[in-house]
């Protein structure tokens, strides 16, 4: 025996014999029937530990329990009337102490009485240690006592049954208790609708025996094993753990009621408040970004309901067209709205919906066709969307721009019809021409350069509804006949900003064939205001030169007769004695003078091949 063990076992001793004396030796008697009478105490006992059989205890082998599941096989043996009695118990540690033969170790029983007493584990006693809840048992192997854990399963002993005893002397039978210690569930709120709910886990407590367990309004697991909703038993020890589904609406409250041995506990669970819907968001989108005046493009409509889990209802909004645009005949209209009521009538400047209904995370879809009225950029702002439950959208906003690219018309000299288009990257959707037509050239207050002829007359543009950012436009125009070579554009208005009116030939502009294309800057040569204000005038046109005379023919050189050719000669000789003589002059004044040295002079009257410099001179 370890020193840990005699320390337990000299308080156990002192616990006993404070108690009835045991006697000194038992007599058992074999009654015949698996069971053995002690005639000192009177207990009759079961010859076998529970699980083994045959009269010598040779069969089968001992079970192993939990405390808690050996009291619950004691009364299952009651139940069956186990070897003709209905009374056994699981023995008191006195009662079980009687068995110990002190003077014996393994085993430490009287192996007569008792055969083939498994001595591999500790027995249960009925005997509980008040201050820690463990339960007295005995090793029969070396007749000690001690105490286990009767909640951990890893705890399991062996049990010998016993019954009857001397009147009076009941030693330390335990009667069953089936009604355990109070238990509660933490409520639970903010649940999702019908979602699963799953309890905290309670431990049962305060039992000796199997207690009934049964639900109301949920499911039950015990040691986290399959949930059920059915009745069954529950031991000391044992671990439960609830679940129920939550309620389909908002803010309701669900109960599961658990029932162990009459004790009852709630598990609640409260589903979370009605969210707020939020308002439905109203978009709003033209089919086009430009077209031409009395043109037409559709207008979409898209409400989206934003609400995760909340359908929005008498979803509702007017459209009032701007100036310059109605609906188009035919209507064209298309696609629906949550069963809403659309109205947009042919030629009218209202379109609107009333009482429709868009799912939770839903979105409905309509379109009419409009046709524009007038020139220039359309803001089309719709009135707020409304709903219901949901409160007050948005507006929503399309910009549409209306933009004439191209005019035709007869040429002011009647030469056929001319046409005139435009194009920019950077006007605008309402970049185009407000004005504009072929006129004569008489329309200007000044006449073209001299030589200058307009076959085809003039052409006056304006362009208008432009971005003020110093846009750009490429106006061509086409006219009925080729256009003829030399060609070029020209222009009536101030060359230069601030300058008089005058005609000037517009650089950058290419002929071919019958067209003349040409670019202008909005507030730079070519447009008449020299102002950056989105809008360009133009009056000009095709300008021929007229046709430069032919080259002079070089006149024929006469020929000279013999008389003529000899005063020629002479001419010519006298105009080169001319202009030698300063020459010979100055040589002379030199060797006058004494200027030159007899050397030099002598060079200098050698000069000269037509003869010595100083007779010339003479």
């Amino acid at each position: 025996m370890n020193r840990a063990m005699r320390c337990l076992l000299v308080p156990a001793l002192a616990l006993l014999a404070s108690l009835a004396p045991l006697p000194v030796l038992a007599a058992f008697v074999d009654n015949g029937d698996g069971t053995v009478t002690d005639t000192v105490t009177g207990l009759m006992w079961d010859k076998c530990p529970y699980g083994q059989t045959a009269n010598d205890c040779s069969g089968g082998s001992a079970l192993r329990f939990t405390w808690a599941n050996a009291l619950v096989q004691t009364v299952a043996l009651n139940g069956i009337n186990y070897k003709s009695h209905n009374d056994w118990r699981l023995p008191s540690i006195r009662e079980l102490e009687s068995l110990v033969k002190i003077s014996l170790t393994n085993p430490a029983i009287d192996d007569v009485a008792f055969p083939n007493t498994d001595l591999t584990q500790w027995y249960w006693s009925s005997t509980l240690m008040v201050h820690d809840g463990s339960v007295w048992a005995v090793f029969f192997q070396t007749g000690d006592f001690n105490t286990l854990d009767m909640t951990l399963q890893a705890d399991k002993s062996f049990a010998r049954v016993v019954r009857g005893g001397q009147p009076g002397d009941n030693f330390d039978i335990l009667a069953p208790d089936t009604t355990p210690d109070p238990f509660s569930f933490t409520p639970q709120v903010g649940v999702a609708l019908s979602t699963v709910a799953t309890s905290n886990t309670i431990t049962v407590s305060g039992i000796n025996a199997a207690a009934p367990i049964s639900i109301v309004g949920g499911s039950y697991s015990i040691n986290g094993g399959a949930y059920t909703a059915a009745a069954g038993s529950v031991n000391n020890g044992n671990t439960v753990t609830l679940q129920q589904t939550s309620s389909a609406s908002y803010s309701a409250l669900t109960t599961a009621t658990l029932t162990i041995g009459g004790v009852t506990g709630a598990f609640n669970v409260t589903t979370l408040a009605s969210p707020v819907a939020t308002p439905p968001v109203l978009a709003a989108a033209f089919g086009a970004t430009s077209i031409a005046l009395n043109g037409k493009t559709s207008l979409t409509f898209t409400i989206t309901n934003p609400n995760a889990a909340i359908a929005l209802t008498g979803v509702a909004f007017t459209d009032t067209l701007p100036p310059g645009l109605a609906v188009a005949t035919p209507t064209n209209l298309t696609g629906s709205c949550g069963g809403g009521a659309i109205a947009a009538a042919q030629g009218a400047v209202l379109v609107t919906l009333a009482g429709a209904a868009i799912p939770a995370a839903g979105s409905c879809q309509f379109s009419v066709d409009v046709t524009a009225t007038a020139l220039g950029l359309d803001t089309n702002v719709t009135g707020n969307v409304t709903s219901a439950n949901g409160g007050t959208g948005n507006a929503a906003t399309a910009v549409l721009g209306v933009a004439q690219l191209m005019f035709s018309g007869p040429t002011a000299t009647g030469t056929g019809t001319a046409t005139a288009t435009m194009s920019t990257a950077n006007g605008g959707p309402a970049c185009g021409f407000t004005g504009g037509g072929f006129v004569p050239v008489a329309s200007v207050p000044s006449a073209p350069p001299g030589g200058v002829s307009f076959p085809q007359g003039l052409v006056a543009l304006q362009i208008g509804n432009c971005a003020m950012t110093g846009i750009s436009v490429t106006v061509t125009l086409t006219f009925p006949q080729s256009l003829p070579p030399g060609t070029v554009y020209w222009k009536y208005g101030p060359a230069a900003k601030g300058a008089v009116p005058s005609w000037y030939m517009l650089p950058g502009a290419n002929v071919a064939g019958n067209q003349i294309t040409f670019t202008l800057t909005d507030g730079q040569q070519g447009d008449d205001d020299w102002s950056v204000n989105g809008a360009l005038a133009d009056p000009g046109g095709a300008g021929v030169s007229a046709a430069p005379p032919p080259p002079a023919q070089a006149a024929p050189i006469p020929v000279l007769s013999s008389f003529t050719s000899l005063m020629v000669t002479a001419a010519l000789v006298f105009l080169l004695a001319a202009m030698f003589a300063p020459h010979a002059f100055r040589a002379r004044r030199q060797v006058t003078h004494g200027c030159m040295s007899p050397g030099a002079i002598d060079r200098a009257t050698h000069t000269d091949p037509g003869g010595p410099l100083d007779a010339w001179v003479r």
